[in-house]
């Protein structure tokens, strides 16, 4: 449930578009454009993501309702990527998600989907940043299952925490 301070949806929503928009213009030649695909009949949507080169990330928005599916064509479309290189790192950004649709089964298969992907994922860590501790309980379950397949996972409430634990600047994304 959302705290009584937390800003209406919809302000936290038309936030992270404005730190998107204004990140594509304002580092342009140096990360690949945000990308999205739109849901369609052959599948799910992606999450919108940037390529951070320089920082060697990848940042992922989540927001609306999250499902297993979409996810997992979001981290494909990453790694397909021409700017993503193995050894990168991920930046989950699920502050503005309003429904976590994801069971434990979802999650084996999740990490079943990491682990077949593991050359293209490489030994980057992951961040994951969250605002809801019913969210948090399912990320953690996500931290147990991911420690034995070579990428570190930390959860956290902030994005300056969030660049702190991947040893970077606070970043100009989120």
């Amino acid at each position: 449930m959302p705290k009584e301070t937390d800003p209406p949806m919809s302000a936290r929503l038309d936030r992270i578009k404005k730190a998107s928009d204004d990140l594509v213009r304002v580092r342009r030649g140096h990360q690949a454009p945000h990308r999205t695909k739109p849901a369609t009949e052959q599948g799910p949507a992606i999450f919108p993501y940037v390529i951070d080169s320089p920082r060697r990330a990848a940042i992922i928005t989540l927001s609306g309702t999250v499902r297993r599916p979409a996810l997992v064509e979001t981290i494909d479309a990453i790694f397909h990527d021409p700017v993503w290189q193995p050894g990168f790192s991920r930046v989950w950004v699920g502050t503005a998600i309003t429904e976590l649709l994801i069971e434990k089964r979802d999650l084996t298969a999740f990490v079943a989907f990491e682990r077949q992907q593991a050359a293209l994922a490489g030994t980057g860590r992951e961040v994951i940043i969250l605002e809801h501790e019913l969210d948090r309980v399912i990320a953690r379950i996500y931290v147990v299952m991911m420690r034995h397949e070579g990428r570190s996972v930390y959860i956290c409430d902030t994005e300056a925490e969030a660049w702190r634990w991947l040893g970077q600047p606070k970043s100009l994304v989120l």
